[in-house]
C-alpha cells in the first residue's frame, strides 16, 4: 500500500511547524513530504505526487488555536487571506477552478475516523471548514484531482494545534502532547488501511 503523508514548513510568525514535526516521527516507510507555504509552488508537487497513485493521501496542518485535532470535512474552491505566503503572495476572493464545484468533500469514512479517536481518548473534532489559505487550498487541489480523474485514492486534511513542546515560552497557548499527535495520526493511517472504499 503506497501512503504520502504531507505537512507544511514553518510560516509567519510560527517559526515551528507541528506538522512538520510529527512527519519526522513517522514509520519510514511512509513518504513523508514538507510542502511549502507557497500558493504558486504547491500545485505542482501535489500533481507530483499523485503521478505515484498513492493510496492514502493524508495532509497535515497547522491550527494553532485549535485545542483538539480537526478532521477536516470539506475544501473550500476560494483562497482568502490577508497572510501572505512565504513567497510574498496574498489570494483574496480568489477562485482558483473556475468551473469547479464551491466545495468538495473527503472520500473516507470521518465518522469512523472521529469514533476511532475518541475511543483512544484523543481529542479530536470534525471541522466543516478548513479555512481559506494554505491549507484548505491544498485540500482542495488534492480533493479536485480525485473527483476530477475518478482516482481512488482517500484523501483527507487533518488540523493539528500547537504540540506542548514547542509553546513551553507562551504555556497559555492551546496545545496537545507532540507524543499524543504522533499517536493520532498513526491511528488515523491504520483505520484508513482497513477502510473499504467510501461513498459518501
Amino acid at each position: 500500500m503506497k501512503v504520502i503523508v504531507t505537512g507544511f514548513e514553518p510560516f509567519g510568525a510560527y517559526k515551528v511547524n507541528t506538522s512538520q514535526l510529527i512527519l519526522n516521527e513517522l514509520d519510514s516507510n511512509i513518504k513523508k513530504v514538507v510542502l511549502p507555504v507557497s500558493y504558486k509552488k504547491v500545485v505542482k508537487i501535489i500533481d507530483d505526487l499523485f503521478t505515484e497513485s498513492p493510496d492514502i493521501f493524508l495532509m497535515l496542518g497547522l491550527a494553532p488555536s485549535s485545542t483538539s485535532i480537526k478532521l477536516e470535512s470539506i475544501a473550500l474552491n476560494i483562497a482568502h487571506s490577508y497572510l501572505p505566503d512565504n513567497e510574498g503572495i496574498k489570494k483574496t476572493n480568489s477562485i482558483f477552478f473556475q468551473s469547479s464545484p464551491l466545495a468538495l468533500r473527503t472520500n473516507v469514512d470521518i465518522q469512523n475516523i472521529h469514533m476511532v479517536l475518541l475511543t483512544n481518548k484523543i481529542p479530536c473534532v470534525i471541522s466543516y471548514h478548513a479555512g481559506t489559505y494554505l491549507c484548505n487550498y491544498s485540500y482542495y487541489i488534492a480533493l479536485h484531482k480525485v473527483y476530477e480523474k475518478k482516482i481512488n485514492t482517500k484523501v483527507l486534511f487533518i488540523h493539528v494545534p500547537n504540540a506542548t513542546e514547542t509553546i513551553l515560552d507562551n504555556p497559555s497557548k492551546p496545545s496537545l502532547p507532540l507524543e499524543m499527535l504522533i499517536k493520532a495520526i498513526n491511528i488515523i493511517l491504520e483505520t484508513l488501511s482497513k477502510e473499504e472504499k467510501y461513498e459518501n
